[in-house]
């Protein structure tokens, strides 16, 4: 019975999806990682994403990052993003940019209902700035909300999130007197995806989001696959 309601609430996403999205896009993803010891873990992923009902390259970016878990229930995190855009994406010339990030992970939220679920909730809260040159900086504030379900007796993993994002001077009004910023609510993620391990070491992943842009009537649909490799995942001695 929870995987059917799982499916439903699924079901229902994506035809919302399909019927408003304005644009299709396509996110490609392979990640690295690395345990350091129990606690900190190092990482690096890279990224393709197309847009324009996958018919332009929007982006390319790699993103090295660290993951330090204090507390069964806290993690924290940093990462820095740089980001490539093809000649077909060049907006007013400038073909990088620079992304830096830091987030809070409260992970692990189910085992404080009950020790044995199915079920994983956690609640992320991540700041991130990028950069652009001759640009202003944007910066967000990104909450995100994420469930996933170990489904019995198979390894399948299906997980949905919300993420809502606060922009920083996501509008400027000029005036004879001043300059003034507008901090906002702007855009809202939901992403449904499917997760198989293949062996310990390997991870592949599909994955389905509708985008929602607060202020605007534009609705963006992407699909997309990963492939995660964890280095020096060693299997149990038995």
């Amino acid at each position: 019975m929870k995987f059917k309601t799982l499916i439903f609430l699924f079901s229902l996403i994506a035809s919302s999806a399909l019927h408003a999205q304005n644009d299709v896009g396509l996110w490609l993803k392979h990640d690295l990682s690395y345990s350091i010891n129990k606690k900190i873990k190092f990482g690096i992923d890279f990224q393709a994403r197309f847009d324009q009902n996958i018919s332009r390259n929007k982006e390319l970016f790699s993103t090295p990052s660290i993951q330090w878990e204090v507390h069964k229930y806290i993690s924290l995190g940093a990462e820095y993003r740089f980001s490539y855009y093809p000649n077909s994406a060049f907006e007013n010339g400038k073909p990088v940019s620079q992304r830096f990030g830091a987030n809070f992970e409260f992970q692990n939220i189910e085992k404080l209902l009950s020790k044995k679920s199915d079920f994983g909730l956690s609640l992320r809260i991540a700041g991130t700035s990028e950069h652009q040159k001759y640009e202003r900086a944007d910066n967000y504030i990104r909450t995100r909300l994420k469930v996933d379900y170990n489904i019995p007796k198979t390894k399948l993993k299906p997980e949905l999130s919300a993420e809502l994002f606060y922009h920083f001077n996501d509008r400027i009004s000029y005036s004879f007197t001043e300059v003034r910023g507008y901090n906002t609510f702007n855009k809202l993620r939901i992403k449904l995806g499917l997760e198989y391990p293949l062996g310990l070491k390997h991870k592949v992943s599909v994955f389905g989001q509708y985008q929602r842009k607060l202020l605007s009537s534009e609705n963006d649909l992407v699909i997309g696959a990963s492939y995660s490799y964890n280095i020096n995942k060693k299997e149990k001695k038995k």
